[in-house]
């Protein structure tokens, strides 16, 4: 009777395992973007809403939009427009860290970086405006600002996404 309990036991302890692994794997599939490996728009709605009910520290906001996806697409296909997309997503971790990135729609990119200093900020955001290291043909619109504290974090996104589109049309 024993080797039946041990049995047992055994069985219910690896299903317990295997379910916890499998809802680990959920989870992370449910925040991650599967082309480029960053967070996607789940996670960044959700790491918004912990942020807006934390109001703690600066927050240091960039909106990122690869222009001329469609016509990339349309013309060399959508390997390449996918290549871009990626490139971009490589640039991005290589100057934040990959947490504070967000893929959030299809050529769009949020970065979010709470309790950064001002100056390590925009000096990222001046190393991103560099043309050259995105190793990619297509230019990207930046908006980026810095707040001192996180008071409306949907308020501080608009504004920094209108920067965005001023940069797109400029």
């Amino acid at each position: 009777s024993i080797d039946i309990l041990c049995r047992t036991l055994a069985y219910f302890l690896v299903a317990l395992f295997a379910k916890y692994d499998m809802e680990k794997q959920l989870k992370d599939m449910s925040f991650k973007d599967l082309l480029t490996g960053l967070q996607n728009r789940n996670k960044f709605i959700y790491d918004i809403d912990l942020l807006q009910k934390t109001k703690e520290g600066s927050l240091g906001i960039a909106y990122i939009d690869m222009n001329g996806l469609k016509k990339l697409n349309d013309t060399l296909g959508h390997g390449k427009g996918n290549e871009a997309l990626q490139a971009i997503a490589t640039r991005l971790t290589s100057l934040f860290r990959k947490d504070n990135v967000y893929r959030v729609g299809g050529d769009e990119f949020v970065v979010l970086c709470p309790d950064i200093p001002e100056s390590i900020f925009k000096k990222k955001i001046e190393e991103m405006k560099e043309p050259q290291k995105w190793g990619i043909a297509q230019s990207v619109a930046i908006g980026a600002q810095w707040f001192d504290s996180v008071t409306d974090v949907n308020e501080q996104l608009k504004a920094t996404d209108a920067l965005m589109y001023e940069d797109k049309k400029a």
